[in-house]
Order: structure tokens, then C-alpha cells, then sequence
């Protein structure tokens, strides 16, 4: 079966949803810096393996930022 490859998550609190998916999923985080938007980029698999990549998306004033 082919795995999914890249998917993001939106949200208002990408710290507070860290928890929830680092305990059920073991996902590790990390934030990108210097973009125009908040984005954290996800971690969902071991370095070594073809896991997929996800990312967490902020909200902006009740609207998704757009990358």
C-alpha cells in the first residue's frame, strides 16, 4: 500500500496539539523559521524510514494562512 507523502493540520494552538500527537503517534516537531507564516514541519516516522512528512498550519484572525 503507498503511504500518504505530505498533509498538514490546522489549528490554533500548534504547541497545545503537540502533546496529543507526540503521545499517539510518537510525531516529533520542530518549528520552520524565517517563512511568512507559522509552520511547523512533522516528523512522523525515524529518519531512516520512507515515513510521510505533515505539518502544522496556524490560523490567522479565524482564517487558515495560506503557505
Amino acid at each position: 500500500m503507498n503511504r500518504v507523502t505530505h498533509f498538514e493540520i490546522y489549528t490554533d494552538d500548534p504547541e497545545g496539539v503537540q502533546p496529543f500527537y507526540q503521545d499517539v503517534f510518537g510525531w516529533k516537531f520542530s518549528k520552520f523559521e524565517g517563512g511568512p507564516i507559522e509552520y511547523w514541519l512533522v516528523t512522523t516516522g525515524d529518519d531512516r524510514s520512507r515515513e510521510s512528512m505533515a505539518a502544522l498550519l496556524v490560523h490567522a484572525k479565524g482564517k487558515v494562512q495560506e503557505p
